[in-house]
């Protein structure tokens, strides 16, 4: 049952100012060791296939070309049949990719370990209103990353560097063979970070690795919520991972995929791992407005 509380959250004992530290400190090589790992990753598909495939009409729904296929050359269609995915730059369950990358997805598969998280603590005995509050303002956190992305590192990114790759390079429209077979009857830009990089890092990485954080410190000590919670959220990122490899293996060159893991990291990877250690001054930003720690007298959460 909710515990309504009109006066302010009591001070951290000093039993869980210990705990929370220690949760920071983990929080600091969780962060650390994904994104050295995702450098590597990138790093790895640059070196092992520096190809980038277009999208163009075809036959089926998927269709590819590689973006210096000679003139004529067949386009290769990428479909559930037997062997569909055995040309490159197939690969299975790269459906996914646009259910992930649908404004839909991008917003409620994050967003969904929150919602379990909440719903779990609303039926347990730990069940409060600031603690209600601390979860409406996480919740309010996440919709700020994910609507930062959205609207200044895809939009407004996108629009300034295709102003910039055009005044440096040109307009080239019509510069390959290629051009009427795609969407828009258009090459490809000269120059075209990955945003599905930049997603996949910022919404299915970033945020679960926060919610990581925030379920440790919220949880008194193991139990089969936090099992379950962690699961899924290895799942999401385990997911996010797969779909990362094969887009920078396939869609973008090694710097495209450098730069848009850089925008996500700094823009997004970065902020929130700071907001884990209570770096920010501003009173809006302190950790303690997004993550409350477990009463000393729970055992389980």
């Amino acid at each position: 049952m909710l515990k309504s509380q009109s006066t302010p959250p009591k001070k951290l004992s000093t039993a869980q100012q210990a705990l929370l530290m220690l949760h920071k400190i983990h929080a600091r090589g969780t962060f650390l060791v994904v994104n050295v790992l995702l450098l590597l990753m990138v790093l790895y598909t640059s070196y092992r296939f520096p190809a980038k495939f277009v999208r163009v009409q075809g036959e089926c729904d998927s269709n590819w070309l590689h973006a210096k296929a000679p003139e004529n050359s067949t386009s290769i269609c990428c479909t559930n049949e037997s062997g569909g995915y055995a040309s490159a730059p197939c690969y299975p369950g790269m459906d996914l990719m646009p259910v992930m990358g649908s404004l839909k997805g991008a917003w409620a598969i994050p967003l969904s370990v929150l919602v379990l998280n909440y719903g779990s603590m609303m039926l347990g005995p730990d069940a409060s209103m600031p603690r209600v509050r601390v979860y409406v303002r996480r919740g309010l956190l996440y919709a700020v990353v994910m609507a930062l992305r959205t609207v200044v590192l895809y939009m407004g990114f996108g629009q300034v560097e295709k102003g910039l790759t055009r005044a440096v390079m040109g307009r080239s429209d019509d510069s390959c063979w290629y051009a009427s077979l795609r969407r828009g009857k258009r090459c490809p830009g000269g120059f075209d970070h990955s945003d599905h990089i930049v997603l996949l890092v910022s919404h299915y990485m970033a945020i679960p690795l926060f919610e990581w954080f925030a379920l440790n410190v919220e949880s008194a000590g193991p139990s089969m919520k936090r099992t379950v919670l962690r699961a899924w959220i290895i799942i999401i990122g385990g997911l996010a991972a797969y779909l990362l490899f094969f887009t920078a293996s396939y869609f973008h060159t090694p710097t495209e995929n450098l730069v848009g893991l850089l925008i996500a990291q700094a823009f997004v990877m970065l902020p929130l791992l700071l907001v884990t250690q209570d770096y920010f001054a501003v009173k809006w930003l302190r950790l303690r407005n997004f993550v409350l720690p477990a009463n000393d007298d729970l055992k389980h959460n």
